[in-house]
């Protein structure tokens, strides 16, 4: 089997959480060992329309990631990948979306919404290797998690270090 744990690492980045919760607190990875990450964000709506706004930071540390301080930017060439799957009951569908380096997920009242984003470790700012999923809005009502699989790690000693931060 060639995608499995062992070749590419699952981090749960944030556990479920209230989506008004989650904020800049996803746990940061380190990528500098890996071609990129897939990014698994899970939000079941609740009962308001809030909407989620998602971004990706950058930064040379755990901290500087959750300060939030450096989003990713499409002025610098950051954008990302997006494919989004509005109504997971529906269809099992990811439709692509325009690159970018944020995504809004409508908040519909019980419906479970996956967004994926595919950050290539090759468009961050160097010395800036850490990432981590950053939100604002979202709803006490509605439920997020975050998962990260990282994308061909490479690593010198043979047990692997630690992604997280």
């Amino acid at each position: 089997m060639i995608l499995c744990p062992e070749t590419n690492p699952v981090i749960m980045g944030h556990e479920p959480v209230a989506s008004a919760d989650m904020d800049d607190t996803c746990d940061s990875i380190h990528l500098e060992n890996a071609a990129g990450v897939l990014i698994l964000i899970n939000e079941i709506g609740g009962s308001s329309g809030t909407s989620l706004v998602l971004t990706v930071h950058e930064g040379a540390s755990d901290a500087v990631c959750k300060a939030g301080t450096n989003p990713l930017s499409a002025a610098s060439s950051q954008s990302f990948q997006i494919w989004v799957n509005a109504d997971t009951a529906a269809s099992d569908t990811m439709v692509r979306q325009t690159d970018a380096v944020t995504y809004t997920v409508s908040n519909v009242s019980g419906k479970l919404t996956q967004v994926a984003f595919y950050v290539d470790a090759s468009i961050l700012t160097a010395d800036m290797p850490y990432i981590n999923v950053g939100s604002s809005a979202g709803h006490a009502s509605s439920l997020c998690s975050v998962t990260y699989i990282l994308d061909k790690p490479r690593y010198k000693q043979v047990t692997p270090p630690t992604n997280v931060a």
